[in-house]
């Protein structure tokens, strides 16, 4: 293994990203609550999109058993395309002094940048979501009981259980059931506390507690979007999910971590590099534009709506954006 020195401290890269798979760079209460599953049949290539292959559902009613022959109906299939993302950032030793200066500074390190991978991830992915439900053909999935006036909202425009059940019925109907989880922003979570409807229930090792609202994992994050009213107020996105709907996979990169040092910069500077590529696929969801600025989408481009459409059914898309007025 080649070591390489970093602020004075040995380091090897290679180990370095043994620490950070065995810590999981994931969006963890995206995982945790079952949202996104690891999708061995997603395969990145070095382009900058994959093929999702399907089987679309049997459908029709049952043909009539009296002796006759019965008719073979073909099982059809269908692809989606989904988007491989690409993203790399880059620390100086100042920013990690603290950790250069613990007993196990590689460890330390690694999951200092694991915790910021967990957030960045997780707002690209909702970063993601808000382009493919700004989609024309996914406006069927989109629950808006919010007003321009927000200032001036009633009950009926902000998040409850009448809006949860009126988005989920009136969207997917007799797959509302499977919905098990809802992520929003911290200011929808907190009427969602004065409504006395959260319960915590243990997860996990049972030392560890997780919000419910009507049954649904809560997932709190303010990267959800947050819009200002035409008049006054704000509307706020919350997204509603079922089990394994966003299937995960990651890209190799030649180069992961690598550390540098600039001696004509500044007097000298010592980075640490890392690097990453990875697909969320929204099952039911197709990455429609062939041209890019680069070889990765940038953050507009994952959330301009027109960059994508649907291939599925919409009973079978069990995702939902809801947006109130809080």
């Amino acid at each position: 293994m080649a070591y390489t020195t970093f602020s004075g401290v040995e380091f090897d890269p290679e180990i370095f990203q043994e620490y950070m798979e065995e810590l999981s760079p994931e969006p963890a209460a995206f995982i945790d609550s079952g949202i996104i599953r690891q999708d061995p049949g997603i395969q990145i290539t070095d382009g900058n999109v994959t093929s999702v292959p399907f089987y679309k559902p049997l459908t029709g009613n049952a043909q009539n058993y009296d002796g006759t022959d019965i008719t073979v109906n073909d099982i059809a299939s269908g692809k989606q395309t989904a988007i491989v993302i690409g993203r790399a950032n880059a620390w100086g030793s100042q920013d990690l002094a603290a950790e250069l200066a613990s007993k196990d500074p590689m460890m330390s390190i690694a999951s200092k940048v694991t915790q910021y991978w967990r957030e960045e991830w997780q707002r690209i992915l909702i970063l993601q979501l808000n382009g493919i439900f700004g989609a024309s053909a996914f406006s069927t999935h989109v629950h808006d009981i919010s007003i321009e006036d927000g200032d001036n909202a009633t009950e009926d425009n902000k998040i409850g259980p009448d809006a949860i059940i009126d988005a989920t019925q009136n969207t997917i109907g007799d797959n509302a059931s499977k919905i098990s989880a809802i992520s929003v922003h911290s200011k929808v979570y907190a009427r969602m506390q004065k409504l006395n409807l959260i319960e915590f229930e243990p997860y996990g090792d049972q030392n560890t507690v997780v919000p419910v609202f009507l049954g649904k994992r809560i997932i709190v994050d303010d990267a959800h979007t947050v819009e200002a009213g035409g008049t006054s107020g704000n509307k706020y996105t919350s997204y509603l999910f079922a089990p394994g709907s966003i299937g995960r996979a990651d890209g190799s990169v030649k180069v992961p971590t690598a550390t540098e040092r600039q001696e004509l910069s500044g007097g000298g500077r010592e980075h640490l590099v890392n690097r990453q590529r990875r697909v969320y696929h929204l099952y039911g969801s197709h990455f429609t534009q062939s041209s890019l600025a680069g070889v990765s989408p940038t953050d507009a481009e994952l959330s301009d709506g027109t960059n994508f459409d649907k291939v599925y059914e919409d009973k079978n898309i069990p995702v939902i954006k809801l947006v109130t007025n809080g």
